[in-house]
Parts: structure tokens; sequence; C-alpha cells
């Protein structure tokens, strides 16, 4: 412990605890036999108040193999880490054991090549982090407790973030998460009182509203442009009202008789696809008076890239990508049960991921180059449907969220799962990553959440 008033050591008769100063030695129960070949003195601990010493059991005992033994270094009194024998997590041996300084947060590194975190006073884990493609040996928490770094027997070396859920980690209300300003300075929300609001993302207080008409069906009556610059409303009398959010000029373009649904706006705002009933999906090319172009384009549902250059649009059971300079067909993506609803551009435009629709058994994330329709990864490890999906802005990693409650990072050039956080209450929806690839926001239950990605 801190205070070194107790030295642990590895004995032939087991584990003895030590009081320095004093002659009292304390022989722990059920300590011998625990490490097999590969005793380690990562796998021995205690706890920073020094009430606890835990070590690993990588042998097999009466509550099984691969758990932690926890003694109180007074009484000798033994209990375990996971409590149900019926339920242990690590399926290999424990390497390492190491505390977070405030001793709330204990982690455990195993030749599984995971790490578990857990809630040491609730004796529950609470993160399994994956990532490493070897046996995890070495552990050591910053001395903030803010970040954990694992070492691997290959010397790889990671770093993760240490979630501790705040106030400051949630937003109350029924906000819905759209994109982040060009210069990442603030975050666009919606709402259902017919609002947009720009939050400021240091401080997470609004600076900025605009009124819109959601409708109370269907989808949304307005759309914001990639990067936020640009904010389309479609009005009841035909007119597209266009709003330069920066300097909250607007500009009202006639373009119909009869309601206008808006459906996607360009980055510089000088493209917008629009949906009218008896009219299809037609694109207009804004100016001082804008045109429709000819385009055979009949979608229930586009959306830009955020680099402007590829336009994708649902169309049955496929999603057609389409080159938005010459504004024609590239290719297109065919999914057997059509796709699912959760899309989205990396940062360049060159990769596209994508989900199943109804009736997908696999719950896989797919992701694919936009020029070619290329695969070039499969993500899975999802046990239901998924909700959303986001590329970090260097296109390294990739965020999804299920309805399995389940929120899971993974590396987008191995499709290995770097972090996976469980029992959210429900599924996250509408991910969006900051500008600098820390923060990922998504539309919680009751709240918008904010959750630091990994390093």
């Amino acid at each position: 412990p801190p205070d070194a008033s107790k030295l642990a050591t590895t004995t032939r008769e087991g584990i003895v605890i030590w009081s320095l100063g004093m002659a009292d030695k304390l022989l722990l129960p059920d300590s011998t036999n625990l490490f097999g070949f590969f005793a380690s003195s990562h796998s021995v601990t205690f706890s920073p108040d020094g009430r606890y010493v835990l070590s690993a059991r990588n042998t097999l005992g009466e509550r099984g193999v691969f758990i932690i033994n926890i003694w109180d270094t007074k009484t000798g009194e033994l209990t375990y880490m996971p409590n149900d024998p019926d339920h242990i997590e690590h399926t290999g041996s424990i390497a390492a054991l190491a505390f977070s300084p405030d001793g709330k947060t204990l982690a455990s590194a195993s030749a599984d090549h995971s790490i578990r975190l857990w809630d040491f006073q609730k004796r529950e884990r609470t993160l399994t982090l994956q990532g490493h493609l070897n046996e995890v040996k070495t552990l050591a928490f910053s001395r903030d407790g803010q970040y954990l770094v694992s070492g691997a027997k290959d010397g790889a070396v990671h770093v993760w973030p240490v979630h501790q859920e705040s106030a400051q980690d949630l937003l109350p209300g029924p906000w819905n998460p759209i994109g982040f300003t060009k210069d990442g300075r603030h975050f666009a929300a919606d709402n259902r009182e017919d609002t947009v609001a720009f939050f400021n993302t240091k401080t997470h207080e609004v600076e900025q509203e605009f009124p819109v008409e959601r409708g109370r069906f269907g989808p949304p009556r307005y759309v914001l442009s990639p990067g936020g610059s640009f904010l389309a409303q479609g009005l009841p009398d035909g007119h597209v009202r266009l709003w330069h959010t920066g300097t909250r000029r607007s500009t009202d373009l006639k373009l119909s008789e009869g309601r206008v649904e808006v459906m996607a706006l360009s980055p510089e705002g000088t493209i917008l696809i629009t949906g009218e009933r008896g009219m299809g999906t037609r694109w207009w090319e804004l100016g001082d008076v804008p045109r429709a172009r000819e385009v055979r384009l009949e979608a229930g549902r586009v959306q830009f890239s955020p680099d402007g250059r590829t336009l994708a649009a649902f169309v049955r059971n496929t999603i057609q990508l389409w080159d938005v300079p010459t504004a024609t067909m590239r290719t297109n993506l065919l999914f057997e049960t059509g796709p699912g609803l959760a899309i989205t551009f990396s940062a360049d435009g060159r990769l596209v991921a994508t989900s199943e629709g109804m009736g997908d058994t696999e719950y896989a994330i797919r992701a694919w180059r936009t020029d070619n329709a290329e695969l070039v990864g499969v993500f899975t490890g999802h046990k239901q449907s998924i909700a959303s999906i986001a590329f970090s802005p260097d296109g390294k990693t990739l965020a999804s969220s299920s309805e399995d409650s389940t929120l899971k990072f993974w590396n987008i050039k191995t499709q290995q799962e770097l972090l996976n956080i469980r029992r959210l209450g429900g599924p996250v929806r509408s991910l969006i990553f900051s500008l600098d690839g820390q923060t990922l926001i998504g539309r919680g239950p009751g709240a918008l959440c904010f959750f630091q990605a990994p390093l």
C-alpha cells in the first residue's frame, strides 16, 4: 500500500502479509497454487488504502479459474470477483492487476488479449477493452486516473480513456445531435419543439437557435448541410428557406406550388435535393435563380458525403452512390434485406459504412469504397440491429451502437473491436464525432451522451 506498512510475499505455503515495523504476519487462506507455471508480480496487488490484497487465480479452484481473489489484510477473509462462478469473464490467464489512484476501478489484463475494468466497490465488471492482438502483460493507470496504459507480449502499447460517467457526460433533454460545425467549436442538435440549436462544444451551452417545423409524422422538414454552414427548411407555400447559420441571413427560394420536403443539402449550400408529391426527387442547383437539373433520381432518402463529392441515394434494396460534380450514378451497393437506417461517410468521402435492414440476423457493419463499391471491411459483434454508425475524423476508428444497448469502437484497418461499452439502458442514436476525434456524442434515453473515444 502507499504507506509502505505491509508487504505481500508468495511462498510455498501461500501468500503471506507482513506488517512492517512489527513482527506480525498473516498467511492468507486458499492462497497456494494460484498462478500455475507463469507467476507474475503484476498479478498480485494491494488496494490503494491497504485494506485488501488481490491476486489472480489461474489454476482451477472451487470457484473456477481465471478469477480474482480478494483478501482482507486484517482478517484474511476471502471473497471473489466475479461473484458468480457460472459467469467467468476472462478466458485466459490473468497476467496483471492494477488499481486506479482513487481505488474505485480495478483493471485486469489477460492472455485472452483483453482487459476488464471493474467497479471494485460493487465487484462488477463495467467495461471490456479489446484491441490487442496478443497476450496483455502489463497495466498502469495515469496519475489522474483518466487513462490506462496496457502492454502486450508482441510489444504493442495501448492508451485507453477510463470513462467515469458524471454530470458533464450527459446533457438532459430530448436533443438529437446532427453534426459539428467546420471549426469544431459548436455542434448542432434538434428537438421535438421545432428548434435547431447550436451548442458550445466546451460549455454545452446553447448559443444559437433556429425555428423550424418538424411535422407530426415522417422525417423532419429541414436539413443541415455537412459542416453546419447552411440550414434548409421546407415551407407550406412551396418555398424553401435557406439559412446561413453563421450570419443568420436567410433567403426564401420558390421551388414548387406545394410543400417541398427537403432531403439533403451539399456542404457549400449550392445543391439541394428535394422530394415532392407527384414530382419525385428533384436535384436543384442553387444560385440567384434556382435551376432544376435533369437527373433521373428516385429515392426515398439521400445523404451527401462531408466532402460534397458523393451522394448516397436509398432506392429499394440498393444504395446508389452518385458523383455530384457530374450528377451521374457512379456505382451502387446491393443489400439482400435492404439497407438499414444507419449509414455514414468518412470525412474524406472515400468510405461509406452501412448496415442491413429488417430481416438481418448477422448485425454486421460493412465499409465500402465510394469510387467502386469495393468491400473493405466487415465489423461483427453486435447482438441486435445497428442503431447508428460514425467515422472518426482521421478515418481510423468506427463507432457503432445497437439495439442491444452497447456502444463499440472498431479499428477500421484490422476490423478489431477496440472498446465495448455495455448496459447503456437502451440504444444510443445519431452518433457524431468531435473534430479532434476525442469525443463521441449520441442521443441516449432522455439525454445527449458524451463518450471519450479510445486514442
